[in-house]
């Protein structure tokens, strides 16, 4: 998503105060309002963007996120690994073991119809809530089931079937969240489809970066600057079309800049 998490709500309380027809609005929307009015920068809010620039990368993304095919942004090798790590915990005597154990303790607990979900992990370190807690039947059995769930890398149970945690790519509205499990030994340059992913992250529209390319930025902001304070005195003598445009060239210091080339930048 573009926007921050839930747009619709921000949606519906613009709704209702549109609707209220009152001339005086709460702090809630004139907030809303006063942080997003302004797009005049080509969909740009602030430093961020109410818009991808690439909407179909972000399609295909989300169609893997919806899909749980997360292992189309890992590379051969990368398949290898996780392949390999599922087949172990398959194979593994101890892992059912624990799961028989569990759900012979927790049978009300475990007998659910479709995924039996532990938490979800918390952005970098954050605690959010307290934590685990064995105040009640319930909250015991959580617990217990987050212990077995991080014993084995997984995010959930369907049954006897395990759900292991996958190297996976996300697209947030702050950017591009990268999940490395515990169980991959890392290779940058091999595990991940880097390809797609920068694709992906392309998508927010975000310039190249570097010292060459600030002060390549510098530059033509500062030429741009010119350019528009040259078109403001050349239209108040009155030069349209080419005139103007040949007096603005003169003007900025490039006389054999081409007209196109001066157009764009008058964009503003």
């Amino acid at each position: 998503m573009a926007f921050v998490p839930f747009p619709e709500t921000y949606a519906e309380i613009l709704k209702e105060a549109l609707e209220s027809k009152s001339d005086i609005f709460s702090p809630k929307i004139r907030a809303i309002v006063e942080l997003t009015a302004d797009t005049s920068s080509n969909g740009a809010c602030g430093f961020n963007s109410f818009a991808f620039k690439n909407l179909e990368s972000v399609k295909e993304a989300q169609e893997i996120v919806f899909k749980g095919k997360y292992e189309d942004f890992l590379s051969a090798v990368g398949r290898a690994k996780y392949d390999e790590f599922e087949n172990k915990i398959l194979s593994s005597e101890e892992f059912k073991r624990d799961w028989t154990l569990i759900k012979s303790l927790y049978p009300k607990e475990t007998c659910v119809k479709g995924k039996l979900r532990r938490r979800l992990l918390n952005e970098r370190a954050w605690t959010l809530d307290g934590g685990v807690s064995f105040n009640t039947q319930q909250s015991e059995f959580e617990a217990i089931f987050e212990l077995f769930c991080w014993k084995y890398y997984l995010w959930a149970m369907d049954g006897d079937k395990p759900y292991i945690m996958k190297p996976s790519v996300n697209i947030t509205p702050l950017g591009t969240q990268i999940f490395i499990p515990g169980y991959i030994s890392y290779d940058a340059k091999r595990d991940f489809n880097h390809g797609k992913i920068s694709r992906l992250h392309k998508a927010k529209g975000v310039q190249k970066q570097g010292l060459a390319f600030t002060e390549s930025r510098t530059r033509l902001a500062a030429l741009k600057k010119l350019a528009l304070e040259a078109e403001s005195e050349g239209r108040k003598n009155k030069l349209k079309g080419d005139k103007l445009l040949d007096f603005i060239a003169r003007a900025i210091g490039r006389p054999d800049m081409d007209f196109r080339s001066i157009r764009k930048l008058l964009e503003r």
